[in-house]
Parts: C-alpha cells; sequence; structure tokens
C-alpha cells in the first residue's frame, strides 16, 4: 500500500514531489494552501496519480471472509433489535458532490469535535453531500435511503494532509490522511439510525427522504422530522456520460462515545462515473426547514449553488465493519 507520509522510499518521495509540483503549478499557490482548486486541476492530479499507482503494490481487496460476523443489540431501540456487523451493501445506488463552503462556518462546526478542517483555500474550503439508495443492507436493516453532510478533517494538533484533497481520495483507504467527518446524516430506517448511532458514532436522525436518480437526472429530498418542512433538495441534470473511475472505499470520522473513530466503507465493485462542473446543472436549495441540517447548509453558503463534482455509483457493493480508534 502506498502510505505517503510513512513510507520514506525513493517511489513515495518521488510521487510527493511530483503531486507538490502539479498543485502548485496549476494552483499558483504553496501546496498548504493550494486545496480547494477548481475542478480541472481535481481532475489532472487524479489522472496523475491513476497513471503512477500502476508502480505500488495494489490496495487491500476486502473479503467477506474477513470480517468475522458480531451480533449487536441495539439498545435505544424498544424493543431492542439484533443485527449483524458487518453490514453487507448490494445493487445500492449513491450520489456523491463536492460543493465549495464558507471555511470560517465550517470550522465552527468542529469547535466542539476532536477534529479540526483539513483543507482549505482562502476563505473557503471544500464539503461533500452523499445521497445513498440502499437496495439491500442486510442484517434487519434491509433497503434505506440517507444523506450526509460531510467535512474533510484530520486529529486536532495535526497538520493538514500536504497533498490535495481529491488526490488524497484517489490513493488506497488504508493510506488516507483525510478523513470525512460526518456532521448529520439523515436516515429513513430506525434501525439504520439506530445502529449508526451506537456502533459508530454517527448523528443519525431518522427523516423520510426522496432518492430518484434516471438516467442522468437526478432528485433528492430530505423533510424535517418534526415539521415535514423541506431540509434540502438536491436536482438536475448530469450532462455527458462522465468519467469512468475505479471503485473506491469512504473513509469517514466520528467521536463514538468521545473516542475519535476512523471508519472504511470498504467498496467491492461499483460502476463509477465523474461529472464535472459546466456538465451538469444540479443545484442544492435549502428549504423552509429550521433542522439543525438545514441551518448547517445555510452557514456554509451552499443555499442555490452547483457542486464541484458529482460522483454516480450504480451496482454499489460495500462492506461496513467496525471503526478503529485514530
Amino acid at each position: 500500500m502506498i502510505n505517503i507520509l510513512g513510507n520514506k522510499s525513493k517511489n513515495n518521495t518521488t510521487l510527493k514531489k511530483i503531486a507538490k509540483a502539479c498543485a502548485e503549478t496549476f494552483s499558483g499557490k504553496p501546496l498548504r494552501n493550494a486545496v480547494s482548486i477548481n475542478s480541472i486541476t481535481a481532475l489532472l492530479l487524479i489522472c496523475l496519480f491513476v497513471l503512477i499507482q500502476g508502480c505500488f503494490p495494489k490496495p487491500y481487496k476486502p473479503r467477506l471472509a474477513d470480517f468475522p460476523v458480531v451480533a449487536v443489540e441495539l439498545i435505544t431501540l424498544d424493543p431492542s433489535v439484533t443485527v449483524d456487523i458487518p453490514l453487507v451493501y448490494s445493487d445500492s445506488t449513491t450520489i456523491n458532490m463536492f460543493f465549495k463552503a464558507n471555511k470560517a462556518a465550517v470550522e465552527a462546526k468542529l469547535d466542539s469535535t476532536p477534529f479540526q478542517l483539513a483543507t482549505w483555500s482562502g476563505g473557503y474550503t471544500t464539503v461533500g453531500i452523499g445521497a445513498y439508495e440502499y437496495a439491500d443492507a442486510g442484517s434487519d436493516i434491509g433497503a434505506y435511503n440517507e444523506v450526509g453532510l460531510i467535512i474533510p478533517v484530520v486529529l486536532k494538533g495535526e497538520p493538514g494532509y500536504p497533498i490535495d484533497l481529491y488526490l488524497d481520495i484517489a490513493l488506497p483507504a488504508e493510506s488516507r490522511k483525510i478523513s470525512f467527518y460526518v456532521l448529520n446524516i439523515p436516515a429513513d430506517d430506525e434501525v439504520a439510525v439506530a445502529a449508526g448511532v451506537e456502533v459508530w458514532g454517527f448523528t443519525k436522525f431518522l427523516s423520510a427522504i426522496d432518492f430518484s436518480l434516471v438516467w442522468n437526472t437526478a432528485d433528492v429530498t430530505v423533510y424535517d422530522p418534526e415539521s415535514s418542512a423541506t431540509i434540502l433538495n438536491i436536482s438536475g441534470t448530469l450532462g455527458g456520460s462522465g468519467l469512468s473511475l475505479a471503485s473506491s472505499s469512504s473513509v469517514t470520522a466520528s467521536d463514538l462515545d468521545g473516542v475519535p473513530i476512523k471508519l472504511i466503507n470498504y467498496v467491492t465493485y461499483a460502476n463509477t462515473t465523474l461529472h464535472l462542473t459546466g456538465l451538469n446543472d444540479m443545484v442544492l436549495t435549502v428549504g423552509e426547514s429550521t433542522h439543525p441540517m438545514a441551518q448547517n447548509l445555510r452557514d456554509f453558503g451552499l443555499d442555490g449553488t452547483s457542486p464541484e463534482s458529482v460522483t454516480i455509483a450504480t451496482n454499489y457493493h460495500s462492506i461496513l465493519y467496525f471503526g478503529n480508534p485514530m
């Protein structure tokens, strides 16, 4: 595996220099401040990594047999429910988007957490919104939808990762320095919500969610659990066929009973395409809800904005196991 920070090999030193030079060249700024660069630069950095990653050992390929099944009783449900971990997702669909957001507002949301913002450029940073339609999560959960608002983070006191966010995502999951802190994550299944809170420390809440992806047209709506008002709607059409990408596992961060946790959702298979700014008319609209998630989106300046990039994954299969202390 590639570990740019920890491996002192000649190849990794070369990779680090190439990535630094590339980021500084395209952004015109020193690397540590050149983080939220445009989509074309992000694409070039990803392509650079794809070209040279063949020089290194292949990343870990997860097998279900690698994860011993553990029965976990969810005690916040009445009556309690027992689910088997890992969760095994199959035949699902995901829409992942990155947005330009107000840096100060995002940093303020991390004050009470063990994490700090990992990447930024000037007064802006990048935040993500992921919408998921799980056709089957296995165990006693089954099918459900969820939508997560995420922030790229490192532990407080650690330096920001000296590589652009998009290039970090291109690394094998075990080698990434940046994790995504889940600020809000509504789901429309109470067992999925309980498992997210109890097993992984996510800030999940139960909410009605509409999810639609027909060809290249997406429409996702999250509703306030108290008033049924709209928290957010993301809709629009993705132009072109997109750039095909290799499936990539996700790395998230949470605070589980005061312990910072790093969690990898291992993607075993997915048909993934990347759509860049200018090739789609996707727009995020914050509704009239007063829910904290809606207010977070307003604070970040996301109402009425379009994502810098959109990644679609269909026929999505993954394995979600316990997290590890960071």
